[in-house]
Formats: structure tokens, C-alpha cells, sequence
């Protein structure tokens, strides 16, 4: 889905399919023109019905943008190391998309983790970003749970970027909550300085996204005498009509 919007790349957003009653985070991708990443999750509450259900047409509500701890002016002007999970991978790729706009010098290495190869999406997107812009950019793939891939590309999202990772690096990590708190303890023990690490702060802001759909939701229903007296004042309008 797309709706033109100004944001800053690697935002968040919550997304509530009306009627629902459920909200869910999803990572905005791009600054000019918003491009959401949804999968379907097995017994997932929201991805499901965004997946499968809604269709053009249909009316999303869309929370606030919200800062997530990307940003890529907290890393200045140094290389870049990325490591994303799962639909993590949208607002990493933003950032490489930011970059590309106004290289300035920095390499990236873009490390996207999945269990397997089934699970890879948006490889030609990946493929493309590559081929555009190999002078600067290096995309791994890491594959925890796949033993008929490439032993090379075999290996733990985490592993294989602190594998790729080198001093004076900006790490930025993206993904499930249990990936982003595995990392925040993970990577300082392996020499990431805490400094130069980057951790997607999503998926945190349930309570505070709903209490904003409810003020939206009374925002935009009307009261239920306004609705009565519309009702009414249409019914008189077509007996007036009709009596003519």
C-alpha cells in the first residue's frame, strides 16, 4: 500500500485494519512515497488480516509517525553495518536507500537474516540495490535454519554481521523484539562499542497506539444525536420530494 506522506526514513507507524480492534507497528520504508512491509505471521493478530483480508479500497487507520532509534545522522559519517530480521529489513533498507541518494564515501553492508530460503522476500529489490550500487554496497544473506544453502551462507542473523563486522562501524540492528534484545546484549560483549550501536526501539508502543486510535476513532464518529438527527432530517428531505 502506498499513501504519499513526508517522513523520515526508518520511522515507525501503527496500523490498525477498521473494525479489527487489534494495532500493530510496521516500519515506514521510504521519505517521499511510503511503502509497507506486512506478512502474514502463523496465528498472527494484525499481518492476516492486512495480508489476506484487506483490499483495495478498504480504510486503514494510520497512527503517528514515531522515531525508532534509526536514524542515520546517529551515525555521522562513518561505514555502516546493518542487520535485519524478518520484515526488520524495510526500514534497513530505507537507510541504504537514504544513503544512496547522497553517498558521501561510507561502504554499507546489508546482513538480512532468515530461517529459509522460503522465507527471503524482497530479494530482487535486494538484488537491484546491489547491482546499482555494488561500488559501496555488500548485501549478505544468513540463513539460520537451511542446510541446503551454501555452508558460507549458513549461520545466525547475528553471527554472520558480527562475522562482517569491523572497527569504527555504526551497527544498526532491526527486527522481532527477542532479535533486538538478544542483540543489545550480545554485541557489546562481542566489541560492537555502545556507541556505534543501533537498536530499533518498535513494537513497544501498543498502549500508547491505542489510546491515539480511540482519540481518532471519537474524532471521526459522529455523536450519536448528530447521526439521529441526520437520519431524520434525510428522511423528512425525501418525504418532501416524494410528496412534490
Amino acid at each position: 500500500m502506498r499513501r504519499r506522506k513526508w517522513f523520515v526514513p526508518a520511522d515507525d507507524r501503527s496500523f490498525d485494519p477498521v473494525g479489527s480492534n487489534v494495532t500493530r507497528h510496521r516500519a515506514i520504508e521510504a521519505r517521499v512515497e511510503t511503502c509497507t512491509h506486512v506478512r502474514a505471521v502463523p496465528e498472527g493478530v494484525v499481518s492476516p488480516v492486512l495480508v489476506e483480508r484487506v483490499a483495495p479500497g478498504e480504510v486503514l487507520w494510520l497512527g503517528p509517525a514515531s522515531v525508532v532509534g534509526l536514524s542515520l545522522e546517529a551515525a555521522g559519517d562513518t561505514d555502516l553495518l546493518l542487520a535485519a530480521g524478518g520484515t526488520g529489513l524495510a526500514p534497513l533498507r530505507a537507510l541504504v536507500e537514504q544513503v544512496a541518494a547522497s553517498p558521501g564515501g561510507r561502504r554499507v553492508t546489508l546482513v538480512v537474516g532468515v530461517r529459509t530460503l522460503l522465507d527471503l522476500y524482497d530479494a530482487v529489490a535486494l538484488d537491484k540495490l546491489e547491482q546499482a550500487h555494488g561500488d559501496w554496497l555488500t548485501v549478505v544473506l544468513a540463513f539460520s535454519d537451511d542446510c541446503d544453502v551454501e555452508p558460507a551462507a549458513q549461520g545466525d542473523l547475528l553471527s554472520v554481521a558480527l562475522y562482517h563486522h569491523r572497527p569504527g562501524q555504526a551497527v544498526f540492528v532491526s527486527g522481532p523484539p527477542g532479535l533486538v534484545e538478544t542483540a543489545r546484549q550480545r554485541l557489546p560483549l562481542a566489541g560492537v562499542p555502545s556507541d556505534r550501536l543501533h537498536l530499533a526501539t518498535t513494537f513497544q508502543r501498543a498502549l500508547d497506539s491505542a489510546r491515539w486510535m480511540s482519540r481518532q476513532r471519537a474524532a471521526h464518529s459522529p455523536e450519536p444525536e448528530a447521526a439521529d438527527a441526520a437520519v431524520a432530517s434525510s428522511g423528512s428531505s425525501r418525504s418532501a420530494r416524494d410528496a412534490t
